[in-house]
């Protein structure tokens, strides 16, 4: 006789077949996997510091006389730079020759009190030959001043660059040997302008006066031109001033190749 509970335990399904099988993984399969972030995506970019910019800027300089009358004079002048305070260099055009006291004054004041830190100060000046040695002592007085800026302000880069034009007409031949000579102590002249009639007489002790202040020292030149006028004579003195000064202009070239000086000859003829 079969009972009851056997034929219910027969007809109930096992435990073991109604646990449920496991369920599918819920990860999807992807046709392109994902990409890993790169190191250089992570990596933290560095930001660079904000430099500041240094402008430059050039201030021109004219007589006290034209001041009155010039719009853009040097109280102008200075009023812009005092209003752009990225200015940190100033180039004073023809300042030592012309400042009058005001003006250094006015100069001084910017300088010294205006706060700012000043990269560069430089003084660009074109002397006639005939003026230069009173352009020299007016030098002495500016520069005594900056000495004195130095010291109450410290580390500051002054400059003095010299541009000084000789007239041949002006100054005879002995007097521009003497000069030439004095520019040997005088290392901020860098450039060097000839002009005017000159004879061949003249001619070669000038050239030798060249020579020995190019070779005096170890200046960078900006520039040496000889621009000779002829005469106004002719027929063979024409032709015997001209090959004189030719000889001296290949005196000169062999000078710019050998110490590599930027040195040009151009005779002027005049009509």
């Amino acid at each position: 006789m079969i009972s009851i509970s056997s034929i219910n335990q027969s007809l109930s399904p096992s435990r073991s077949s109604m646990q449920l099988s496991p369920r599918p993984s819920s990860k999807r399969f992807r046709l392109f996997p994902r990409r890993s972030a790169s190191p250089a995506a992570t990596k933290k970019v560095a930001v660079a510091p904000v430099v500041k910019r240094s402008l430059s800027h050039s201030i021109n300089c004219q007589s006290c006389h034209q001041e009155v009358h010039d719009r853009c004079s040097l109280a102008s002048q200075l009023e812009h730079v005092k209003q752009e305070i990225d200015i940190l260099k100033l180039h004073l055009n023809n300042f030592v020759l012309n400042a009058c006291p005001p003006q250094v004054a006015e100069m001084k004041d910017l300088i010294l009190h205006d706060g700012r830190p000043w990269e560069l100060i430089e003084f660009h000046d074109t002397v006639e030959g005939s003026n230069y040695r009173r352009w020299r002592f007016k030098r002495g007085a500016v520069d005594r001043r900056v000495r004195a800026l130095k010291k109450e302000l410290g580390s500051i880069n002054v400059r003095f660059v010299t541009r000084v034009e000789i007239d041949f007409d002006k100054m005879d031949k002995d007097a521009v040997v003497s000069l030439l000579q004095a520019l040997e102590k005088d290392r901020n002249v860098i450039t060097l302008v000839f002009r005017g009639h000159i004879s061949e007489a003249e001619i070669d002790d000038i050239v030798t006066a060249v020579e020995d202040l190019t070779t005096c020292d170890e200046r960078v030149w900006d520039a040496i031109l000889f621009h000779p006028s002829n005469d106004e004579r002719k027929g063979h003195a024409h032709f015997v001033w001209k090959r004189t000064l030719l000889a001296a202009s290949l005196r000169l070239q062999c000078l710019a190749h050998t110490y590599a000086l930027p040195v040009a000859f151009r005779i002027i003829e005049q009509q």
